[in-house]
C-alpha cells in the first residue's frame, strides 16, 4: 500500500473518525458554500430593511421651532361663484419677518379653489357636504429651515350648518 490519496486504502478506511480525502474536500466545499449563502442572505436582509428597527425613533428636530403656536388662522364663509366658500388667511406674528408660506397645499375634507402663498397664506376652499373639520397641509419656511420647508397641519373647525358670514376657527400643528 502506498501513502497516496487512494480512498480505498484499507489503512485509512479502518482508522476511526477518518474520512477519505475526497469526502473531506467535498465537506470543505459544502461548508464554504453554506457560509456564502448565509452571508448573502444576511446582506440581502440588511439591504431590504428586513429585521429589527428602532421601536421608538426620535423625531427629527423642528426646522421652525415653536412657529406653529405663533401662527394665526382666521376664516369665514363667503358666497362664491360655486356657492359657499371659505376664505382662510394664515399669518405669522409681525416680529417673524423670516416666515414665508409656499406651495404645495393639500386639503382633506374640501377642495382647494385658490392659494396665494407669500408672507401670509390666503386660501379659498369649498368644503365637502356635512363636514365639520377640514385638514389643510401647508409648507412654511423660516430662517431655521434654510432650504427645506416645515410641514404643518391646519385643522379648520366648521359650523354644523354654515351660512355666509360664519366664522371658521383653526389650529396649527407642527409635523415632523
Amino acid at each position: 500500500m502506498t501513502d497516496g490519496d487512494d480512498s480505498s486504502s484499507p489503512a485509512r478506511a479502518s482508522s476511526p473518525g477518518a474520512l477519505p480525502s475526497k469526502s473531506v474536500a467535498h465537506a470543505k466545499v459544502a461548508l464554504h458554500l453554506q457560509r456564502l449563502v448565509a452571508t448573502a442572505a444576511t446582506s440581502a436582509a440588511i439591504a431590504t430593511g428586513c429585521g429589527f428597527a428602532v421601536v421608538d425613533p426620535v423625531p427629527p428636530p423642528a426646522r421652525c421651532p415653536n412657529l406653529a403656536e405663533q401662527l394665526t388662522v382666521t376664516g369665514s364663509y363667503v358666497m362664491g361663484a360655486n356657492g359657499l366658500e371659505i376664505h382662510v388667511t394664515i399669518t405669522a406674528p409681525a416680529n417673524r419677518t423670516d416666515v414665508s408660506f409656499a406651495d404645495p397645499v393639500s386639503v382633506e375634507g374640501g377642495t382647494l379653489v385658490s392659494s396665494s402663498p407669500g408672507a401670509e397664506l390666503a386660501l379659498t376652499l369649498t368644503p365637502q357636504a356635512n363636514m365639520t373639520l377640514i385638514n389643510v397641509n401647508i409648507s412654511v419656511s423660516c430662517k431655521e429651515s434654510k432650504t427645506t420647508p416645515q410641514k404643518m397641519l391646519v385643522v379648520l373647525t366648521l359650523p354644523a350648518v354654515p351660512k355666509a358670514g360664519d366664522t371658521v376657527t383653526g389650529t396649527v400643528n407642527q409635523q415632523y
